[in-house]
């Protein structure tokens, strides 16, 4: 019995680190694609204007 809770608790923790993980990950692409996309925009209307 102690070992299965143990057993369960594991699964638990490293649901834990992948929601994190995973909250870390998304706000790094995001931020990634975002900036991606204001240097384009910025790029653009910097040739433009020229």
């Amino acid at each position: 019995m102690i070992v299965e809770q143990h057993g369960e608790e594991r699964p638990l923790l490293r649901g834990w680190h992948w929601r994190v993980l995973g909250w870390a990950v998304a706000i790094f692409l995001l931020g990634s694609i975002g900036y991606a996309i204001i240097v384009l925009i910025v790029g653009l209307l910097e040739s433009g204007a020229l």
